[in-house]
């Protein structure tokens, strides 16, 4: 559990700590109170993209994050419960789930990676 919990928090960091915020709030879309995976949202929709599914994966890697990080598994916590059964955690299977994350992680940096390059070559 624990090598789980480390791979999901440097997995997180990767792919959503590390937005650059401030350069995404400069689009038209955004609003003050935005937060990061709401501005990136924002961001991509200004440049006419809409990746719901990686959206959905980003919010949900999130609340994953953030139930590991206070250790609140139960009930209670509806976000991070939710994150458990969209990412089908159990006791015996964290390398799978693991793997599964890693996997949607560079499926999302790659995704992320063509489609604003494409965008950018195509206004040159």
């Amino acid at each position: 559990m624990k090598s789980f919990c480390e791979q999901v928090l440097s997995l997180t960091k990767l792919t959503i700590d590390r937005l650059n915020e401030k350069e995404l709030e400069k689009n038209p879309l955004s609003e003050n109170g935005d937060k990061g995976i709401t501005k990136l949202e924002k961001f991509l929709k200004s440049k006419d993209i809409e990746i719901p599914d990686m959206i959905l994966f980003l919010r949900t890697l999130w609340d994953l994050r953030s139930g590991l990080l206070s250790h609140s598994f139960s009930n209670a916590n509806k976000a991070c419960k939710k994150a458990i059964e969209y990412f089908n955690l159990r006791d015996d299977n964290y390398v799978e789930v693991a793997t599964e994350i890693f996997t949607k992680s560079i499926f999302t940096l790659n995704t992320l990676e063509i489609r604003l390059l494409k965008d950018k070559t195509q206004h040159v």
